[in-house]
C-alpha cells in the first residue's frame, strides 16, 4: 500500500466485515501521525471530512457499501486544522457471495489544483469586467457567407457608426484614413491566407475626428486548411497613442536640455548615487565618467575635498531647500577648475524622487577677476587722491589707467573702464569730433583742450572739458594718450536751462488757455491764440495794428481809458468786466486784469472769458429757487440751525411742532422746543455734527406748542459753507407706540406660552385632582394678578364647556361635567388682562387642558381605592406588580436622564472652565495646587455621576439584549471588586420581551451588590440557559452566606423580597438555598409567553 503513495497521492483500505480501516504512510504525514501503520475505527474518514461536505461524503461511502465504484472531491481539516481539497476514489471488493468485503482507495491532494481552478476562474471573471468597461469590439467574419456573422455594441462607440452599417463588407476600407488604404489591403489578403494579424491603423470617425484603433485577427481553420472564419478584436487606442506622442516629445526635449547644456549636469537618487551625467562633463572635466562599471556620487565627480559641503547641500534639498554653493576640483589634465554648484530638486505628483545637481565651470571668471584685482592694486595709489577725472589711453583708444574719481563721474566700475574703449562711452555724436581732434594732437605733437560729452552709466549725459596729452617713445612713434577731464555737466546745464527759460516763457504765452494781448499805448501789437481764438479771429494779422476799441462796447470805453491811465501810474490794478465785440459781432462777457511794463512803455492784458460763468450764475440762482421750493414742499421736516438759533423751519417741521409762525420772523434756540430730560443728548450731537460733519438719525423727545410730547428721529449734516447745521426730522411717536405694542405682545406671548409649557410639566408628576386644581389656581392667579379664584361644584349648567362667561363679579368657565355635577373656574374679580385676547385664548387654553385632565384622574382616584381595597384583602396581583416595576423604572430612567442633562453637565462646565483657567501662567503657588485639587474633585463627582446614572438605566440595556449588557455589568463590577465572576451562557438563545429583560438585569445586579457588601465571596458563578419553555437563572457564590430569614435588604426597592416579587411579576418561581458560611445558591425559573 506505501508503495503507491507520495507527496500527493496515499491510500487507505477498510474491511466491511470488521469496520476496521488501513491508512498509508502517506495519509499519516498528512495528518501529521507517525509512520507505523495503525489500524483505525472507519468514522475517521468522516471525522476529518469538513463540515459541510459531510453529506456528500456520506452519499459516496454508501456507493461504495452498495458495491459501486464511485469518486469525490471534498475537503478534510488535518491534525493542524488547515484545510485540504481531496479526491477519493473508492473500489469496492466483492467476495464469492458477490458482497462487498472490503474497500480500497486512493486519495490525492488536489489543494493546489483547486486554487489554481479558482485563479483561472476568477481571472476570467476579471478579464469579463474588464472587456465591460473598456472600448473594446468583438467581431466574427463567415468567409464562407462572405458577412459579419457577429460584432459587439462597443464598435458604434470606437466608429461613431452605426453597428449595421459596420457589418458592409467594404465598411473597414471606407473609414480608413488614405495614408492607410494600402495597409489595410495588405492585411485583409495576410489574413484570408490564413496568418494572424496584430496591427495598429488610424480610422476616420464618424464626427470627422482621425482615431487609432489596434485590430487583432485570428483566422480559423478547416481540415483542410482553409480560412472559414475571421475573429477579431477592435481597440480604441487613440488616447495611449497621443500620450506616447506626448512622452516621446517630452523625452526628446529633456534629452536636448541634458546633453546639449553647457554646464555639467548629474542627476541623483535619494540615497546620493549618480544616475545619470550628460557628455559635457567629460569634455571639462577631461575624465570619463563610467557609470556602468559602479556607483558613483557627486563627490566622485568633483573631489573629496569640499565632501561635507556637498553632503550637507544634499540634505538640504532633502529638507525641501535649493542650495547653491561653489567647490574647486582638481582633475590630471585640466588642473584645478572653480564650479558654482545648485542642487535643483526633481518633484514627481508632489514627492522628491532625486536631484538634479547643476555645476558651471567659472575657472576663466575667477582668472578674470583675479587679473583686474592685480592691476586695480597697481595703480590705486597713483590715482587715489586725484579730483579730476584722469585716463591713459592705447592707441586704439582702450583704457590703460583709469583714476577712481572716473567711477564717481561717470559711474562705471573702474574693473570695466579698463576692458573698454574710449569711444564707447562718447556720446555717439561726439564720437567724430574726438577722433578729429586726437589725429590733430598727433600731427602736432601738442597738447588740446577738448569739450565732449560722456553718457553716464544710468543713461544720463556729462559734459566734460578735457586737456589731453598725447605720448610718445624715443623712436619718436605714439604710444599712449594722457587726458584729464573736468566735469563741467551743471555749467553747461546752466548755460542751457538760461536759453530754455525764455524759450519757456515765450511758449508759455504761446500756449496758455489764458487770452493775451499787448498793448502799445491803445494800438494791438501781439495777442496770443487764446485770444485770437477767443475773439474769432484766425490769423494775428487781422487784429495787429488796430486799436483796442473797435473791439471794447461803447458802454466800457470811458472807464477803459480812465483804467488804462490809472495802470500807467500804478503798474498793477485789480480786474474789471468788460464787454468785447468779437470779429463776428457777437458779445461775450469778460474779466481783464492789466500790467504795464516801464522799459517797453507796453501794457500786457491778461483776459478771461466769464460768459458761461455768468451763465452758471444765473443757473445756481435758479436751482435755489427750486431747492427752496423743494424744501417748503417736502415731506419730511427741515430746519436751519446757526449760531444757537433756528433761523428758519420748513412747512412739515411747523406741523410737527404745532407752530404757527412766519419763517421770517423765527428765531428761536432749539432747547425751547426739547424735552429737558434731553438737552445733554442733543448739545452732544450738536458737537459730534460740527466735529465729524454729520451725525446718525438719533431719536429725541420734542415738546410741541401745545404741551404736547413727541418723539422724533433726527439727522444733522453741517455745511461748511454757510456755517450752518441743516436738520431733517420726523415724527415717529405713532411708529415708536406700535413697537412698544408689538414688543408687549410678543413678551405677552412668550409669558403665556412659558406658563402653558411649565403647567404642563408639573401636570406630568400629579396623579390627584386636588394637586391639579391647586396647581390650577396658582398659575390662573400668577397671570392674570388675581387673588380672587376657587374651584366650585355646582348642580348642573347648560354653560359651553372651557366658555368664558361673565357674571355679575367677573367670570367663570366650566371645566368638567361629571354625574350631573359641573366644575366650575370662578374669577370673582373683572381683571383689565382678560380684555385682552390672546390671555383669553391663554386661559381657555389652559383650562381645556385640565378638562381633558379631570376625568382621566377621577377614573385613576376610583381605580386607586379599588387597589388599595384589594391589597388590604390579598396578595398583590401580578399585573399590578408590573404596572408598579414599570413605574419605577420609568421613574429611574427620568432620574437618570436629569442627572445626565443637568447635574453631569452643569459639573463638565465648571471643570472645563477650572482647566481654562489652569492654563493661565499668572496663577502659581498655593492657588494653583487648591485650584488643581478642586478640578480632581470635579473630576471624581463627574465619574459617580455616571456611575450612578448607569446603575439607574443601563445604557443600550434594551438594544443590545441581556448577555450584552450583564457582560458589561460584570467587566464594571470586577473593576471594583475582589471576586472573580464566571458567566456561562452557551445554551440561551432566547429574545425577551422588555420586562423579563428589565427584571432580570436588577434581580443580577442587586445579587452582585449584596456580594461586594456582605458576602466576603472570591468567586461568583452565574448560569443563564434555556429549558424547553423556560429560562432559569442561577448564582451561586463561596462566600459566608447567611440567614435567609434575617437577611436585610441592600436597597430600598430589592433585597429578598424585593426580588421574590419582582419573580413574581414575571409568573415566575424563586428558590434561595444557604447557610452560615456555605455561601448563596439562588435559582430562577420563568415561563416563556409566546
Amino acid at each position: 500500500m506505501n508503495s503507491l503513495c507520495n507527496n500527493e497521492t496515499t491510500t487507505w483500505s477498510m474491511i466491511t466485515e470488521t469496520n476496521c480501516l488501513t491508512l498509508s504512510d502517506g495519509f499519516k504525514r498528512w495528518m501529521g501521525y507517525l509512520n507505523e501503520e495503525t489500524v483505525y475505527s472507519s468514522n475517521l474518514l468522516q471525522e476529518m471530512v469538513y463540515s459541510e461536505d459531510v453529506h456528500m461524503f456520506n452519499e459516496h461511502m454508501n456507493k461504495l457499501s452498495y458495491g459501486q465504484i464511485s469518486s469525490l472531491e471534498y475537503r478534510i481539516r488535518i491534525k493542524n486544522n488547515e484545510l485540504k481539497w481531496i479526491q477519493n476514489i473508492g473500489i469496492p471488493v466483492l467476495n464469492h457471495a458477490n458482497e462487498v468485503c472490503r474497500i480500497d482507495g486512493v486519495m490525492l491532494d488536489i489543494t493546489e489544483k483547486r486554487a489554481e481552478q479558482e485563479q483561472v476562474e476568477n481571472t476570467f471573471s476579471l478579464y469579463q469586467d474588464m472587456l465591460d468597461t473598456i472600448d473594446v469590439a468583438l467581431f466574427s467574419y463567415d468567409m464562407n457567407l462572405q458577412h459579419v456573422s457577429f460584432i459587439s455594441d462597443a464598435i458604434a462607440k470606437i466608429t461613431g457608426y452605426p453597428i449595421e452599417q459596420t457589418k458592409v463588407s467594404k465598411f473597414w476600407s471606407g473609414i480608413a484614413h488614405p495614408d492607410e488604404k494600402a495597409r489595410v489591403d495588405s492585411i485583409t489578403t495576410m489574413v484570408k491566407g490564413g496568418i494572424r494579424d496584430l496591427s495598429e491603423s488610424r480610422i476616420i470617425h464618424a464626427n470627422g475626428d482621425i482615431r487609432w484603433i489596434q485590430v487583432r485577427i485570428i483566422p480559423s481553420l478547416d481540415k483542410f486548411n482553409s480560412v472559414v472564419r475571421l475573429d477579431g478584436l477592435v481597440t480604441d487606442i487613440t488616447e495611449r497613442k497621443m500620450m506616447e506622442e506626448t512622452l516621446y516629445r517630452n523625452e526628446q526635449r529633456y534629452k536636448s536640455l541634458f546633453e546639449y547644456n553647457t554646464d555639467v549636469v548629474c542627476e541623483l537618487d535619494l540615497q546620493g548615487n549618480i544616475l545619470a551625467i550628460n557628455p559635457v562633463a567629460e569634455n571639462i572635466t577631461g575624465e570619463r565618467m563610467n557609470l556602468s562599471c559602479k556607483t558613483l556620487s557627486i563627490v566622485d565627480v568633483f573631489g573629496n575635498e569640499h565632501a561635507e559641503l556637498m553632503n550637507d547641500s544634499f540634505e538640504k534639498v532633502l529638507e525641501g531647500e535649493t542650495p547653491h554653493y561653489a567647490v574647486t576640483s582638481c582633475y590630471r589634465d585640466r588642473g584645478i577648475i572653480h564650479w558654482d554648484i545648485k542642487n535643483v530638486p526633481i518633484q514627481v505628483n508632489n514627492q522628491l524622487v532625486g536631484i538634479y545637481v547643476i555645476a558651471k565651470d567659472v575657472t576663466v571668471k575667477r582668472k578674470v577677476q583675479n587679473r583686474l584685482a592685480e592691476r586695480e592694486a597697481e595703480y590705486r595709489l597713483i590715482t587715489d587722491n586725484m579730483k579730476d577725472l584722469m585716463v591713459v589711453l592705447d592707441a586704439s583708444g582702450n583704457f590703460l589707467v583709469a583714476s577712481p574719481s572716473c567711477e564717481n563721474i561717470m559711474g562705471i566700475p573702474l574693473e570695466l573702464i579698463r576692458e573698454t574703449t574710449i569711444l564707447e562711452h562718447i556720446y555717439p555724436d561726439d564720437r567724430q569730433y574726438l577722433i578729429d581732434h586726437v589725429m590733430d594732437m598727433l600731427e602736432t605733437k601738442g597738447s588740446k583742450l577738448l569739450r565732449f560729452r560722456f553718457i553716464h552709466v544710468d543713461g544720463h549725459i556729462i559734459y566734460l572739458e578735457s586737456m589731453g596729452t598725447p605720448v610718445f617713445g624715443d623712436d619718436g612713434n605714439f604710444e599712449k594718450i594722457v587726458i584729464v577731464s573736468r566735469d563741467i555737466t551743471k555749467k553747461v546745464g546752466i548755460e542751457k536751462e538760461l536759453r530754455e527759460s525764455e524759450e519757456r516763457y515765450r511758449r508759455l504765452i504761446e500756449l496758455s488757455p489764458q487770452p493775451m494781448v499787448l498793448l502799445l499805448q491803445t494800438k494791438v501789437v501781439y495777442m496770443n491764440p487764446s485770444g485770437l481764438n477767443m475773439i474769432g479771429a484766425s490769423h494775428a494779422d487781422e487784429i495787429i495794428g488796430e486799436s483796442m476799441y473797435d473791439y471794447i462796447h461803447e458802454d466800457n470805453w470811458e472807464e477803459g481809458t480812465q483804467r488804462m491811465h490809472q495802470l500807467m501810474d500804478m503798474d498793477y490794478i485789480g480786474s474789471m468786466k468788460y464787454k468785447i465785440i468779437r470779429v463776428d459781432g457777437q458779445l461775450i462777457d469778460t474779466e481783464v486784469i492789466g500790467i504795464y511794463d516801464e522799459v517797453t512803455e507796453t501794457i500786457l492784458i491778461l483776459i478771461k472769458d466769464v460768459t458761461e460763468q455768468l451763465k452758471m450764475e444765473r443757473a445756481l440762482q435758479e436751482s435755489e429757487e427750486r431747492y427752496r421750493r423743494l424744501v417748503e414742499l417736502s415731506p419730511v421736516a427741515i430746519a436751519v440751525y446757526k449760531d444757537g438759533l433756528i433761523n428758519y423751519i420748513n412747512p412739515e417741521g411747523c406741523r410737527i411742532l404745532g407752530l404757527d409762525i412766519s419763517n421770517d420772523a423765527l428765531s428761536a434756540d432749539i432747547m425751547d422746543w426739547m424735552h429737558p430730560d434731553y438737552y445733554d443728548y442733543v448739545r452732544l450731537g450738536m458737537d459730534k455734527t460740527m466735529l465729524n460733519g454729520y451725525s446718525l438719525p438719533a431719536e429725541y423727545q420734542v415738546v410741541r406748542s401745545d404741551g404736547q410730547v413727541i418723539i422724533v428721529s433726527m439727522l444733522a449734516i453741517y455745511d461748511t459753507q454757510s456755517s450752518s447745521i441743516q436738520l431733517m426730522f420726523e415724527d415717529i411717536t405713532e411708529k415708536k407706540r406700535v413697537e412698544q405694542a408689538l414688543l408687549e405682545s410678543e413678551e405677552r406671548y412668550f409669558r403665556l406660552q412659558t406658563s402653558l409649557d411649565q403647567f404642563s410639566h408639573d401636570l406630568f408628576g400629579v396623579m390627584k385632582i386636588a394637586q391639579m386644581e391647586q396647581r390650577l389656581l396658582q398659575e390662573v392667579r400668577d397671570i392674570l394678578k388675581v387673588t380672587d379664584v376657587s374651584i366650585i361644584e355646582v348642580e348642573h349648567n347648560k354653560d359651553n364647556l372651557c366658555e368664558i362667561i361673565e357674571t355679575e363679579k367677573g367670570y367663570s368657565l366650566k371645566i368638567d361635567e361629571k354625574k350631573g355635577k359641573s366644575y366650575l373656574l370662578c374669577i370673582d374679580e373683572k381683571p383689565s388682562s382678560l380684555e385682552i385676547t390672546a390671555i383669553r385664548v391663554w386661559l381657555a387654553t389652559i383650562t381645556r387642558y385640565v378638562s381633558v385632565l379631570f376625568d382621566n384622574f377621577l377614573i385613576i382616584e376610583d381605580l386607586t381605592k379599588e387597589l388599595e381595597q384589594d391589597a388590604s384583602e390579598q396578595v398583590a396581583p401580578t399585573w399590578l406588580l408590573r404596572f408598579m416595576f414599570n413605574l419605577s423604572e420609568n421613574e429611574r430612567k427620568r432620574l437618570a436622564q436629569d442627572l445626565h442633562d443637568s447635574a453631569l453637565q452643569e459639573q463638565i462646565i465648571w471643570y472645563r472652565k477650572l482647566d481654562l483657567l489652569l492654563t493661565d501662567r499668572s496663577i502659581t503657588g498655593m492657588l494653583r495646587e487648591q485650584l488643581g485639587q478642586i478640578t480632581e474633585g470635579l473630576l471624581d463627582v463627574i465619574y459617580q455621576l455616571r456611575i450612578t446614572c448607569n446603575e439607574l438605566r443601563p445604557p443600550m440595556l434594551i438594544r443590545d439584549g441581556l448577555v450584552s449588557s450583564l457582560e458589561a455589568l460584570f467587566d464594571f463590577t470586577q473593576l471594583r471588586s475582589n471576586y472573580v465572576i464566571h458567566f456561562d451562557v452557551e445554551h440561551f438563545n432566547y429574545k425577551l420581551d422588555d420586562d423579563v429583560l428589565i427584571g432580570l438585569y436588577r434581580i443580577v445586579q442587586e445579587l452582585l451588590a449584596n456580594a461586594s457588601k456582605h458576602s466576603s465571596a472570591t468567586e461568583v458563578r452565574i448560569l443563564l440557559f434555556s429549558e424547553g419553555e423556560h429560562i432559569r437563572l442561577e448564582y451561586k457564590d463561596n462566600g459566608m452566606g447567611m440567614d435567609i430569614t434575617e437577611m436585610k435588604d441592600s436597597m430600598t426597592s430589592m433585597g429578598i423580597h424585593g426580588m421574590k416579587e419582582r419573580v413574581r411579576s414575571m409568573d415566575g418561581i424563586i428558590h434561595f438555598l444557604s447557610s452560615e458560611n456555605n455561601g448563596l445558591t439562588m435559582t430562577i425559573s420563568i415561563q416563556l409567553h409566546e
